[in-house]
């Protein structure tokens, strides 16, 4: 969903971690999401790192783990093998880079503001006790190395923009981000300042929050470690690509999590009308047929393919698939190779 994009800056380099740490559990607390949200994403980073697929993948590439540590605690004085608790992604539009993100880890306050005051162009705001910095979204992700080429780049941009200060309805337009620390444990990242105040009156339960039983929320089960959820989707702008299936339906569930040493990952449409789920339900039929013939030399993801089921019931479809996390990880290795080969074979 492209409204993500308005995350990827910060989140890469901390969602790559997922695969690389020991540790609890933080998961999503609807207080922290507002009243009108549309859509949210939740990963509980704590509860991933203790699953079977971690270990295993952090025994098969110590090495890229280890270097996604070093950076990121370099950068930004937060240790990924113990300090990243949550991350949560959420907004009350559809509207492209549109939104807020909840960063939950210990980190070295300080040293993060110093990194953030040293970012080209950057600009501050005071807010109640809080400073709100405006950065550029791209000049964030440039390492130390490339800081001068960053700032040029930065500086030619901002060149052509009319303002610098970002405003509410620039999504898309602007290329700054605000960041709030709230505290020791907290980081807020935000599409403007306005709306990096309300996540923090979010969390200081001083602004109106999502009720228990909204159906963003009311369909996680506990054993969820990673969740998406999206309503109101006929309010989505007339786009390319998945979009217009979406604005079929009235609400979309995802989640993947771990019970009793085994994962499950489930997808759950409910449609406008019963014929565009029976549309539905005969599409991720034919999806899954064609994978089984796909990976018809392929046990792994044979397995894959086969244990996934697909329900429906009046205007709800579901998809789901249940199996030993081993399975999961061989068939998801098995896929990425065949996919960089694919790759490799249409390069110029």
């Amino acid at each position: 969903m492209r409204t993500l994009r308005l995350c990827q800056f910060a989140a890469a380099p901390f969602l790559m971690l997922w695969m690389a740490v020991p540790v609890l559990g933080a998961p999503l607390d609807h207080k922290h999401l507002p009243q009108d949200a549309k859509w949210v994403l939740h990963v509980d980073l704590e509860a991933i790192t203790q699953t079977d697929l971690v270990a295993q993948v952090r025994q098969n590439r110590p090495a890229i783990a280890n270097q996604v540590r070093q950076w990121i605690q370099d950068r930004y004085g937060i240790d990924p093998r113990e300090d990243l608790h949550s991350l949560t992604a959420f907004s009350d539009t559809y509207q492209a880079n549109t939104g807020v993100m909840i960063l939950k880890a210990n980190y070295d306050q300080n040293k993060v503001a110093s990194e953030l005051q040293n970012q080209p162009n950057v600009q501050t705001m005071n807010w109640q006790n809080y400073t709100l910095y405006m950065v550029e979204r791209e000049g964030l992700l440039e390492r130390r190395g490339n800081r001068n080429q960053s700032a040029n780049q930065s500086a030619n941009q901002s060149a052509n923009q009319s303002a610098n200060q970002p405003r509410e309805g620039q999504a898309g337009k602007d290329k700054t981000m605000t960041i709030a620390l709230v505290d020791g444990e907290t980081v807020v990242f935000a599409s403007s300042p306005e709306r990096a105040q309300m996540a923090i009156q979010l969390l200081q339960g001083e602004a109106p929050s999502l009720s228990a039983d909204s159906k963003l929320v009311a369909g996680m089960p506990k054993e969820a470690i990673a969740y998406g959820a999206a309503i109101e989707l006929a309010s989505i702008e007339q786009r390319d690509g998945f979009f217009p299936v979406l604005r079929q339906h009235e609400h979309i569930v995802w989640y993947f999590g771990v019970d009793n040493g085994e994962a499950f990952d489930s997808l759950k449409l409910v449609a406008n009308s019963e014929e565009v789920a029976k549309q539905m339900k005969t599409a991720l039929e034919g999806a899954v047929a064609f994978g089984k013939v796909w990976s018809a030399d392929s046990p792994n993801l044979t397995r894959l393919a086969e244990g996934t089921k697909i329900t429906i019931d009046g205007k709800t479809v579901e998809r789901n698939w249940r199996g030993d996390s081993q399975t999961l990880l061989a068939g998801f290795g098995e896929l990425a190779s065949r996919l960089q080969q694919r790759v490799e074979a249409v390069r110029p």
